[in-house]
Parts: structure tokens; sequence; C-alpha cells
């Protein structure tokens, strides 16, 4: 749910913050996530990095309130439609906590050996591999013993953390001993290996075989239910001009079955609610009858009387649409 185990990644920080049991407090979590989320909005954060303020469930098991997935057959197009999404939701003032899947690539140094430097001067793989993740990941030289039965305790070298880059004092550190003619010396590794500076891949997500973009948001503010959101993007959407990049087109439900067009799929609570609310709760057969499209209209406009628009037919899903649109999906605990 939400993708939790995706923080444990180096780059991600995840900090936790327990509440008391909502007997024991005036406000609901909602509104203590609404401050959190106003005092945090000046913290200045690095670039291509952002700071989310999540609702751990209950609620939807979904990845975010407003997911929007981006299909097209390229790789670059299809970043290139959601970084212009993202600049669009970013215009809508309720729309908050605006993230992507596919973040901003990180620099990589790619260590390539010289073969022949290291034949001519008798240094094996071997020795330049132990080297270089003594220097990048440090080195066990020992345990401890502390007595009294405790564990031993392990001490290890290693460089500090900012240190840990390609630069000239670590292509300076020796390496081993080569023997020749003129006497022994010690062998740098700047010598015998070659630095390339690169950047990393954008990670590939695909859902059902298909690669997609992954755009996230939250709602706060005048609206909280995802359809607002949906909707103003939507126009705005519409309005833009998209320049080289070929026009989106707006889907609800279903993944699009052509790759060469680009598409834009509304997911989240949104498909989760409207979902659940197409199903007979008798047979769990699904009911086009209570579905697509009339009584999604009338779900929305039943937001001011919904006593008024109930879907048609006995064997029509026990749901009440106004909570796939209402502020409701926010439990108050």
């Amino acid at each position: 749910v939400r993708h939790f185990f995706l923080r444990t990644r180096p780059e991600m920080g995840d900090l936790q913050i327990n509440l008391k049991p909502k007997d024991d407090r005036k406000r609901a979590s909602h509104e203590i996530a609404l401050q959190a989320r106003a005092m945090l909005r000046n913290i200045p954060v690095p670039k291509g990095g952002s700071l989310i303020v999540v609702e751990v469930p209950p609620g939807p098991p979904v990845i975010s309130t407003l997911l929007a997935e981006v299909y097209h057959k390229d790789g670059a197009t299809r970043r290139q439609i959601a970084d212009n999404l993202k600049a669009l939701m970013a215009k809508i003032p309720y729309i908050v906590d605006i993230d992507d899947y596919y973040g901003t690539p990180r620099p990589k140094t790619v260590l390539i050996p010289n073969r022949a430097a290291m034949t001519s001067l008798g240094v094996n793989e071997g020795q330049v591999l132990q080297s270089i993740s003594a220097a990048m990941n440090g080195i066990s030289v020992g345990s401890l013993n502390r007595g009294n039965d405790r564990e031993p305790l392990n001490i290890e070298i290693s460089l500090p953390q900012e240190n840990r880059d390609w630069n000239g004092a670590l292509s300076a550190m020796p390496v081993a001993i080569s023997q020749s003619a003129t006497g022994a010396r010690l062998v740098e590794i700047g010598e015998i290996v070659q630095a390339n500076e690169t950047q990393q891949n954008y990670p590939i997500f695909r859902r059902d075989g298909l690669q997609a973009e992954m755009v996230v948001a939250d709602l706060a503010g005048k609206y909280e239910a995802p359809i607002y959101g949906i909707f103003d993007t939507n126009k705005a959407i519409a309005n833009h001009n998209w320049g080289a990049l070929p026009t989106p087109k707006i889907s609800w439900h279903g993944q699009p079955k052509d790759e060469n067009d680009a598409t834009i799929l509304w997911d989240g609570e949104w498909e989760l609610q409207i979902a659940i609310g197409g199903f007979d709760t008798d047979s769990i057969d699904f009911n086009w009858d209570c579905f697509w499209p009339r009584n999604i209209w009338r779900a929305i406009y039943g937001d001011f009387h919904d006593w008024l628009y109930r879907p048609r037919g006995d064997n029509c899903a026990k749901f009440d649409f106004i909570s796939g649109f209402h502020s409701q999906r926010k439990n108050p605990r």
C-alpha cells in the first residue's frame, strides 16, 4: 500500500509520526496532516527532491489518492508528457504533494580495468576489486572482545561518506606492489583503472506488460475528493499547448490498446471506488446497468442531493456512490 517498501532505498527517508488514540486528542488525524503539510511547505529541498506528507490508511489500498499513468511506446516521450502534467497539476491550488516514479537519473562512475597495464605490472583483478571495495565500502580488520559474555565489537576502517567519490586522492590509493627489473614499487589504482562518468538509467515500471510513468499527488484545501482534481486537470490538459509532443488521450478506465498513442489513465482512489460501485453484491457479477456512465454523473450531481440519485434496480450494488467522490475518504481517527 502506497509503496512503503520503496522508502528503504538509500536516497529516501521516512519519518513516521505516531498519534495518540483518537479519544485522547481533539483533532482528527487528517487535520493534523493538513497542519503538518502547511508547516513543511516552505522547507527547501535539493534539486530533484520532494517532501511529501503521507497519511497511512484506513482508506483504499492505492498507491496515492490521485494517480495518473502515462502510456506511450517511447520512454522519453512518456517522461516529457509526465513533466508537463506535473506542471499543470502544480497550478491547481488544492492539488499537493506532486511527485513521480521516474525521478532524476543519478550520476554513476564506471571503473574499467586496463588489462594490458595490469598484466605488465603483475596485478590481478582480485587485488583491484579488493582495494576498490575497501575504499568504497570499508573493510573489517578484526574484532574487540568486550568480556562478560557480550558480543564482540567489530572494528571497521572506512572513508567518510563525503570522500567516497572518484577523485585524485582515491585514484592515488595503492593497490599492490609490482616487482620489475628496476625493483619493487607501489601501483596506484589510477594507473590500471579508467573512470568514466555517466548516469544511471531511468527505472522501468510496467503494468500488465505495458510500460508507464506514474505521476502521483494528493488533495488538500478547497476540495479533497479525487474527482475534482481529475476534472480540473483534464481542463488544463485540453487547453495546454503540447508543442511537438503528442496530445495525450484521457482514459477513465482500462489501459490503452495501442501504445503508439499517448494516453493518461486516471487511477488511484477513483479507479477503486468506481470499480466497487459497479459490482452486483448478490452474484459478484459486473453490472453495467449500475455502472458507466449514467450513475457516475448521478453520483457527481448527487453530492448535494444524494437522496434523489440512487442506482435503479434491486440488483445494483448497495454502495454509496458519493463516497467515491466526497471527502468521506478521510476516515476520522
